[in-house]
C-alpha cells in the first residue's frame, strides 16, 4: 500500500477505527483488484480496489475468519484475532490448479452444455432462494476524460487544463452511495439511500443507486441499454455456444468454468465465462464482455461486467457480494473510461415484506445524505478510495470552497457582466449569483432567428430572458420576451412569457403570456420552419401556413398526485388571417407558391377564416400508469415504467366568440405506450379519437388536424404521432375522428441473423397509420430501416411507405421513399 494513499487516510478525523483492512496481492506481488473479502459464516463482504486495497466494517474485536476470493485463484482462508481495531491482515493469492473436467460425454454432448442445461432448468429454483431480502448497498463511480480533439487540446481555459490534469487524476465524475435496500424479485424496490458523495459537488447527489445495479443474469434479460440476453436464459443455446474449459475446488465444492461464445457478432449477447457451481448449479462468478453495437449504444465501445457471488454455509445460499462494471466509451473525438464498483452487504433475507414497503417511491434520498462528513464515509466504505480518488475529493472540494466564496463569485460575475460593443450584436447576459438572478438578450445577430416564409418574408428577432432563483432549487420563476419583424410584411411582433414554479415536489407552475405572433394552423406545428425556408427558397413549395393572433393566457399545471397530472388554462385570443406577401426564392422561379388558405391552394384572395376574437378554456389530465419516483431533497423526479400505457385526456371549451358560430367544445383522449419484447425489439402504439360538439361552423384553426408530412426528409420528428405521406391540411375534419399509430422496432431481432446484411447494423421497421372521419379513411402500412449510418454515428432512418385513401377526390393508391434524421 502506497505510502501516499496512508498519509492521506490519516489526515482523515476518524481513520477506519472499525475496520479490518489490508492488502491483497499475488504470488508476483501484484496488487490484485476485485478480490471478493468476507467473514465465514456471514454476509459482511467487501471487494479490494484496482490497488489490492480492501477495508472490512467490524465492529468488535475478536476472532475472524477471512475469505478471500478471486478468479483463477484459490480460495484463501486465513483466520485472524483482532484483539484491537483497526487490524492489519495482508494476503497472499496463489493461481488455482485447473483441471479439465474428465466429463464422459454421451450421445455426443458436449459437457459444457449439459451443465448449462441444468443450469438453466435450476435457475428459477436457485433464484428464488435469494428473492425477498434487506441489505446494505455501497456503489462508487468515476469517469474519466482520456482524449479530446486537437482543437479542445489548444483551449488553454481553466477548465479543460484541469480535464487534462498531467497527473491523470482528472475524474469528470467521482461519486459514493450508501443506502439500505428492500429486494424482491423480479423488480420490487426500495432504496433509502443515507449518505451521497459528489466530488466537486456538496449540493449534488450521486448517480449510483442500486436500481441502476440490478444486473440479474437468472433471467431471461439483463437490461443493459437493451436487453441483453443472459446465458442462462430459456433460448441461451439458440444465441450460444458453450465450452468447459476447467473446473476448480471453492468452499467445498467443484466450480465449473465455462466459456461462453456467441453465435452471432451483431445479436445482444455477452462473452466471457460463467461461473456454475456443482450439484446446485447456481452462479459462482460472471466474467463478461460486452461490445457497445451488440448493446445498441453506439457510442459505447466495450462494456465489462464482473460479479462475485460468495456461499454462506449456515444459509446455504449463494449471495452476489460484489459487482464490477468498467466501460470506454467516445464520441466526436473525446474518449471516455468509466468504472462502477458496487457492494452488497448484510443480507437479511425475509419471507414476507410489510404492506407498503414498495410504492410509489423507489428511491428516497434523506435529507442530509450529501452532507456526511468523512468519519461516516471511513467507517461505511466498504471499497478504499483509491489514491487518485483521494486526490481528486481533496483538490475539487478545495477548489469548489474558493468558487463558493464571495469574492470568486463577485469576480465571475464582474467577468461575465464587463459590456463590449461586441456583445450588443452577440447577446449579453447579466447575473447576480448572490441574489440568484441572470438576464440574458440574444443579439442583434442570432442566426438561429433568422428564416423565411411567404407571409413575413425574410423575418428575424431579438430575445430577452431572466430567470429569478435556481433550477435545482423549489421556486424558479422565469420572464422571457421575443421580438420580430418580418421585412416583406413590414410587420412588427412582440409577446412574452411568465412563468413561476412554486416547488419541484409537485411542480405545480404558473404561466402568464401575451402578445402578438404568428401561429401554424395546425397547434402541433407539423411544418418545421427551417426545412419550410429550405423547401421554399430552393423548390419553391410553401408547406407552412399561418395566421396572426394578438392574444392573452394563463394556464396553470401540477402533479395532483403519484401518476396524475393536470393542466388548466384560460386564453383570449383576437385571430386574424395573413396572405402571402412575397414571391421570392432562390430557384424554380417560374413556379408560383400556393396560397396561404390551406383550403383553397390556389385562391390568394379568399380568407380561410374570418377574422374575430374568441376565449378558450382547457382542462386535461395525464395518467402514467406505473408512474415511479425518485425522491430527493430537493426534488421528485420521475421514473417511466414501460409497463403500463399513458393516458391523456383534454377537453376544450370555445366560448364569446365574437362571431357565435365559432364557439363549440372539444373532447380527445388518448393512449400510448412503448413496450419493450425481450430480445424481439419494441412495440409502440398512440390510439386516439376525439369529437368536436357544435363544431359545424368552427373556425379551421379549430378543426382536429392530422400531422402529415409533404417533404421528404424528416428532421427529429416523432414517427409514432405523424403520417409519413399526408398532406398537411387535405383532411382536417370538425367531426368524430380516430387514429391510430403503430411501430415495432425489432431492434436487429431478424437482421441480426442474416449474413453479410448483419454487418449494416440495421434495425428493421414494420408501422401503420390510420385515421377515420365520417367522410373517409386513410391508412399507411411502412417498412423500413433505422440505426442507419456509419460507425458511432447513426443517426438516419429509411421507409418505404404505400398509402391507402378512400377519399373520393384522391389518389386512392400512394406509396414514396422518406428520409429521416433523429437527433
Amino acid at each position: 500500500m502506497s505510502k501516499f494513499f496512508w498519509f492521506l487516510v490519516f489526515l482523515f478525523p476518524a481513520p477506519l477505527l472499525a475496520q479490518v483492512l489490508g492488502k491483497v496481492t499475488n504470488n508476483e506481488g501484484l496488487p490484485m483488484p476485485y478480490v471478493s473479502v468476507t467473514v465465514e459464516g456471514t454476509y459482511i463482504g467487501t471487494s479490494t480496489n484496482s490497488d489490492g486495497n480492501y477495508q472490512l466494517k467490524i465492529t468488535k474485536a475478536g476472532k475472524y475468519v477471512l475469505l478471500f476470493q478471486s478468479l483463477g485463484y484459490k480460495t484463501t482462508r486465513l483466520t485472524i484475532q483482532a484483539n484491537e481495531l483497526p487490524f492489519v491482515q495482508n494476503a497472499v493469492l496463489e493461481q488455482e490448479n485447473l483441471t479439465i473436467e474428465e466429463v464422459v460425454i454421451q450421445n455426443n454432448e458436449n459437457p459444457a452444455d449439459r451443465i448449462m442445461r441444468k443450469a438453466i432448468a435450476e435457475k428459477e429454483k436457485n433464484s428464488a432462494k435469494n428473492d425477498k431480502y434487506d441489505a446494505d448497498f455501497y456503489s462508487r463511480g468515476n469517469i474519466k476524460l482520456t482524449k479530446m480533439p486537437k482543437v479542445v487540446q489548444n483551449d488553454k481555459s481553466p477548465e479543460v487544463k484541469e480535464l487534462m490534469d498531467t497527473t491523470n487524476s482528472g475524474y469528470i465524475y467521482l461519486s459514493e452511495t450508501f443506502s439500505k435496500i428492500s429486494f424482491q424479485k423480479p423488480n420490487k424496490l426500495y432504496e433509502n439511500i443515507i449518505a451521497s458523495k459528489l466530488s466537486g459537488n456538496d449540493r449534488g447527489y450521486s448517480f449510483n443507486t442500486a436500481i441502476g445495479s440490478n444486473f440479474d443474469f437468472y433471467t431471461n434479460y439483463v437490461n443493459l441499454g437493451t436487453a441483453i440476453i443472459s446465458p442462462l436464459a430459456d433460448i441461451a443455446f439458440t444465441y450460444y455456444s458453450f465450452r468447459l474449459e476447467s473446473s476448480f475446488e471453492a468452499e467445498n465444492k467443484t466450480i465449473y468454468k465455462i466459456k461462453v461464445i456467441a453465435k452471432r457478432d451483431k445479436e445482444p449477447v455477452v462473452e466471457g465465462y460463467v461461473y456454475i457451481a456443482d450439484d446446485t448449479y447456481e452462479i459462482y462468478a460472471v466474467d463478461f464482455n460486452l461490445k457497445g453495437y451488440r448493446m445498441n449504444q453506439p457510442f459505447m465501445n466495450q462494456m465489462k461486467i464482473t460479479q462475485h457471488y460468495s456461499f454462506n454455509q449456515s444459509d446455504n445460499r449463494w449471495v452476489k457480494n460484489s459487482q464490477f462494471l468498467d466501460f470506454d466509451a467516445g464520441f466526436l473525438g473525446f474518449e471516455f473510461r468509466g468504472s462502477f464498483s458496487s457492494n452488497f452487504s448484510n443480507y437479511e433475507f425475509v419471507s414476507d415484506f410489510e404492506k407498503g414497503t414498495f410504492g410509489k417511491t423507489v428511491v428516497n434520498i434523506e435529507k442530509e445524505a450529501n452532507l456526511k462528513d468523512s468519519a461516516f464515509w471511513e467507517s461505511n466504505r466498504p471499497i478504499p478510495l483509491l489514491t487518485t480518488e483521494i486526490k481528486d475529493y481533496f483538490k475539487k472540494d478545495s477548489v469548489q470552497k474558493v468558487r463558493n466564496s464571495p469574492a470568486y463569485i463577485d469576480s465571475v460575475d464582474r467577468s461575465i457582466n464587463k459590456f463590449k460593443l461586441s456583445k450588443l450584436f452577440l447577446g449579453y447576459t447579466y447575473q447576480n449569483t448572490p441574489s440568484k438572478y441572470s438576464i440574458h438578450y440574444s443579439g442583434l445577430l442570432n442566426v438561429t432567428s433568422i428564416n423565411f416564409n411567404t407571409i413575413q418574408g425574410w423575418n428575424a428577432g431579438i430575445g430577452f430572458d431572466a430567470r429569478f432563483g435556481q433550477s435545482d432549487e423549489g421556486k424558479l420563476s422565469t420572464i422571457q420576451s421575443t421580438i420580430q419583424y418580418g421585412f416583406s410584411d413590414q410587420r412588427l411582433r412582440a409577446d412574452g412569457l411568465f412563468r413561476h414554479r412554486f416547488n419541484t415536489q409537485n411542480y405545480s407552475t404558473l404561466e402568464l403570456s401575451a402578445g402578438n405572433k404568428v401561429f401554424q394552423f395546425n397547434s402541433d406545428n407539423p411544418v418545421i420552419p427551417i426545412v419550410n425556408m429550405f423547401t421554399s427558397l430552393v423548390e419553391k413549395r410553401n408547406y407552412i401556413k399561418l395566421y396572426e393572433s394578438s392574444f392573452a393566457k394563463i394556464n396553470y399545471r401540477q402533479d395532483v398526485w403519484a401518476g396524475l397530472s393536470m393542466n388548466a388554462s384560460l386564453s383570449y385570443q383576437n385571430r386574424q388571417n395573413l396572405f402571402n406577401t412575397t414571391d421570392y426564392s432562390f430557384w424554380n422561379k417560374e413556379r408560383s407558391y400556393s396560397s396561404n388558405n390551406p383550403l383553397l391552394p390556389d385562391d390568394y384572395t379568399t380568407a380561410a377564416f374570418s377574422d374575430h376574437s374568441i376565449f378558450k378554456f382547457n382542462i386535461g389530465a395525464v395518467i402514467n400508469f406505473g408512474e415511479k419516483f425518485v425522491q430527493r431533497p430537493d426534488r421528485k423526479v420521475s421514473i417511466s415504467n414501460r409497463k403500463y400505457p399513458i393516458f391523456e385526456i383534454d377537453y376544450t371549451q370555445a366560448f364569446a366568440s365574437s362571431l357565435d358560430d365559432y364557439n363549440y367544445s372539444q373532447i380527445e383522449a388518448r393512449l400510448r405506450q412503448s413496450i419493450v419484447l425481450g430480445n424481439k425489439g419494441v412495440f409502440e402504439y398512440n390510439l386516439i379519437a376525439g369529437k368536436l360538439f357544435n363544431g359545424e361552423n368552427a373556425a379551421f384553426m379549430d378543426y382536429k388536424h392530422f400531422n402529415g408530412n409533404q417533404v421528404t426528409t424528416i428532421i427529429s420528428k416523432p414517427y409514432i404521432q405523424s403520417f409519413f405521406l399526408l398532406p398537411y391540411y387535405d383532411y382536417s375534419t370538425n367531426k368524430p375522428y380516430i387514429e391510430t399509430h403503430l411501430n415495432h422496432n425489432f431492434k436487429g431481432f431478424i437482421m441480426n441473423k442474416i449474413p453479410v446484411i448483419s454487418e449494416l447494423q440495421w434495425h428493421l421497421n414494420l408501422g401503420h397509420n390510420f385515421f377515420a372521419t365520417e367522410e373517409m379513411n386513410y391508412q399507411e402500412f411502412t417498412i423500413g430501416f433505422s440505426n442507419v449510418g456509419f460507425g458511432k454515428y447513426r443517426l438516419f432512418r429509411i421507409d418505404y411507405v404505400r398509402s391507402f385513401n378512400s377519399h373520393p377526390a384522391a389518389n386512392k393508391v400512394n406509396d414514396g421513399f422518406v428520409f429521416g434524421i433523429n437527433f
